[in-house]
């Protein structure tokens, strides 16, 4: 049985080679025929050449053979192998075969552009042939049995899902693991377990009777990832206290800000989401500090920022990200926009959008929530009255003259009435002066 087994491994790398070797053949030949249709627009390829050459770099090889006969080639700077040849009225296009032959190098072209390269062969995965998988399952007892040998685990998983009507799923990265494994009258969930573990495989049961298959390294990942999460103050030196009304109080020195944001977080259990994930260092010192405070002293000075939506979920990512952005209309009432565009600070306006929209004298915003938040308030803090002094000035003119006129008085007492007249017309014009 061993030697039969024997030989059935041997004529199946013997295959392998042999189709290897053809492979290499196909190869050289394309180059060939390739080399040959270029020679005939490019006249460099066909120049003979006489070459002596004794522990020479092969890129500066090639690299000097090129430039001597006008030809435009690329040589792989990771090419450090060392030459020792003599080549005597041969031609460019069999010394770039020969070398690609001799230290397994890949030519390629890209119009008259010859680049020289490792060759790297391509890794042939044997094309999986469906068998009858040995598996069994006893509902009464629960017991399982396999035995596996290279079987794809798409196939058991299906399988053993429809033998005992407990559903095994895996992680899509697993589309294409093979599987072995040989477990006799076990109970389902031991069975399970040891079949994961003769795979490095974890599979972890759900509540609602589902059986999940990952990676253990993915595993160990996730797990890492947690215990950083509950851990993160002993980690990343972060203290962090809250009280009832969920404000916040952190000291924490040159920690990460991914770390930083997923601990608060999880200790407040506020719901977010990375567009991008956030990268460097920050330390932060407050006190009673609401979650929307903590993020913007979080990202102040940073490229991300954050955007609360309407279930509540905060979205955080780089502020020019779509649905992370936003676009405001701020009217002035006071001042003109042609004036004030200019007396945003610089800082303010770091990457935000900023439009006039002069017929209803307004601004167009359009960036970080945050950022068009300080805009909008500096807006309003100048946007306001001018104050004006209004002087009214009264100008009277008096003129203190005498007028004397002669005529007919008809009676004593009629001239009397316009003496008195007279003199009282005067007296209060003259009033009026001396106050």
């Amino acid at each position: 049985m061993n030697l039969l087994r024997l030989k059935k491994i041997f004529l199946v790398f013997l295959i392998l080679s042999s189709a290897a070797v053809h492979a290499q053949q196909d190869r050289f030949t394309a180059i060939e025929s390739k080399l040959k249709e270029l020679a005939l627009t490019t006249p460099g390829l066909n120049e003979k050449v006489e070459l002596s050459v004794n522990g020479v770099a092969i890129q500066e090889f090639i690299r000097a053979m090129a430039t001597t006969n006008n030809l435009n080639v690329s040589v792989d700077a990771g090419l450090t192998t060392k030459i020792v040849n003599n080549f005597s009225n041969v031609t460019v296009s069999d010394v770039l075969l020969f070398l690609a032959k001799k230290y397994d190098l890949e030519i390629s072209f890209i119009g008259n552009i010859i680049s020289v390269s490792q060759y790297i062969p391509k890794v042939v995965v044997p094309k999986y042939v469906s068998k009858p998988l040995k598996i069994t399952y006893d509902k009464l007892s629960d017991v399982l049995n396999l035995d596996l040998s290279n079987d794809s685990l798409v196939l058991v998983s299906k399988e053993i899902t429809r033998l005992s009507g407990k559903n095994v799923v895996f992680s899509p990265d697993l589309s294409g693991k093979m599987v072995s494994g040989y477990i006799q009258g076990m109970p389902f969930n031991s069975a399970l377990d040891k079949f994961a573990f003769s795979n490095d495989l974890k599979i972890t049961p759900t509540n609602d009777n589902f059986y999940l298959i990952e990676k253990i390294d993915q595993v160990a990942k996730n797990a890492g990832k947690q215990n950083n999460l509950q851990n993160n103050s002993q980690s990343q030196g972060i203290n962090l206290t809250t009280d009832g009304n969920k404000l916040i109080t952190l000291d924490v020195k040159n920690g990460a800000i991914a770390e930083i944001l997923a601990s608060v977080s999880e200790k407040l259990d506020i719901n977010y989401f990375l567009f991008t994930e956030p990268k460097g260092n920050t330390s932060l010192n407050i006190k009673n500090s609401t979650y929307d405070d903590f993020l913007n002293y979080l990202f102040n000075g940073t490229d991300y920022t954050y955007k609360k939506d309407s279930t509540g979920i905060y979205m955080i990512g780089d502020r020019n990200l779509e649905g992370i952005r936003m676009t405001k209309v701020i009217q002035l009432q006071y001042r003109t926009v042609e004036k004030m565009i200019d007396f945003i600070p610089a800082e303010l306006k770091k990457g935000v959008e900023v439009k006039m929209f002069t017929d209803q004298n307004s601004l167009i915003v359009c960036g970080s929530e945050p950022r068009i938040i300080e805009i909008e308030k500096f807006l309003r803090d100048v946007d306001r009255v001018v104050p004006v002094i209004s002087i009214e000035v009264i100008i009277v003119d008096i003129n203190n003259s005498h007028n004397v006129s002669t005529g007919i008085l008809t009676t004593p007492s009629e001239r009397f009435t316009d003496i008195y007249k007279w003199y009282i017309e005067t007296n209060n014009v003259w009033n009026i002066f001396t106050k």
